[in-house]
């Protein structure tokens, strides 16, 4: 059966740590705990190579952590139609406008039409390669911008190492339905999954670090006498619903954000106003530096003509 596998090393700060724990935090809270005690009773999970069974292990420092998921195949790889822009291909890679409303891959359980999908009808040499052919990172379902797709496994796999080694600038612009204190600087929160609402990422010690970099680059004073705002950011690390998180944490939530905003509703026609605008890497096969960058859609301009009223 195929598996997905993974591969952690136990930082100075994590010592001491249940390996069920050190997991769930290191998967980003992909699965659950129980679902990760499943896998070390199942005997998928190592410590320095062998195999552990008690899930209340406590870790050292500078131990590799093995986990491997079995994946139960499913009927998510047939290759749907679907129109979305191509920004720029060749034989090894492509770069994709991923439109707003729709995921980049299935989750579990979810049988919905998705990127992935349209990405095999679109390159349908990727089909049957992996559990998640060509994609190299995701996006938010709501989140609209430019999407990296790797054109064989061993580009995809190198595009993703770059991803995991925060060798990519990904460069984001954002709409806020408040202004920050500061007109710049650097949000260092970490995250993790909310113990209420499973869909949520909060701000937790226990969760793992992220940073985000910000420069408000407009203010609009409302006749309601908001402060909204637009924001351009750098994305320093790719934590699941990051700039939502960290921005609705400091009470400036992202516009048109129906998880972490209670405004939401009052913004419903623009979407949510959060665009993957630019995105720098090196070509794995070229050996040069790549970058690309969307214009605001005309939504989002829509929205700044507008922004007084509000």
């Amino acid at each position: 059966m195929e598996q997905e596998t993974y591969q952690f090393k136990v930082d100075a700060d994590q010592e001491g740590t249940r390996i069920d724990q050190f997991l769930t935090i290191s998967l980003e809270d992909r699965y659950s705990r129980s679902e990760i005690q499943k896998w070390i009773k199942e005997g998928l999970v190592t410590v320095d190579g062998d195999p552990v069974k008690e899930r209340s292990r406590k870790l050292m420092a500078g131990q590799v952590i093995g986990a491997a998921k079995r994946i139960i195949p499913e009927n998510t790889q047939e290759p749907v139609a679907m129109e979305f822009p191509v920004v720029y291909e060749d034989k090894h890679l492509a770069v994709i406008h991923k439109p707003a409303g729709i995921a980049v891959h299935p989750g579990p359980g979810d049988s919905s039409i998705t990127m992935l999908h349209g990405i095999l009808h679109r390159w349908p040499h990727l089909r049957g390669q992996g559990s998640r052919p060509g994609i190299v990172h995701r996006l938010d379902k709501p989140t609209e911008g430019l999407l990296l797709i790797g054109l064989n496994p061993d580009v995809q796999w190198k595009l993703s190492r770059q991803f995991q080694n925060r060798e990519v600038d990904k460069r984001y612009v954002a709409y806020l339905l408040s202004t920050p204190s500061e007109m710049e600087g650097r949000l260092e929160f970490p995250l993790m999954r909310d113990r209420v609402d499973r869909r949520k990422r909060t701000v937790h010690p226990a969760g793992r670090d992220a940073t985000t970099i910000y420069q408000v680059t407009d203010v609009y004073k409302t006749r309601k006498g908001r402060k909204l705002c637009r924001v351009e950011i750098e994305l320093i690390t790719g934590r699941t619903h990051q700039i939502r998180a960290h921005f609705a944490h400091i009470g400036c939530p992202v516009v048109g954000d129906d998880l972490y905003s209670r405004s939401a509703k009052e913004f419903s026609r623009f979407g949510l106003l959060l665009l993957a605008a630019r995105l720098g890497f090196t070509h794995p096969a070229l050996e040069k530096k790549m970058e690309f960058e969307l214009p605001e859609p005309d939504r989002f301009l829509e929205f700044a003509r507008k922004a007084t009223f509000y």
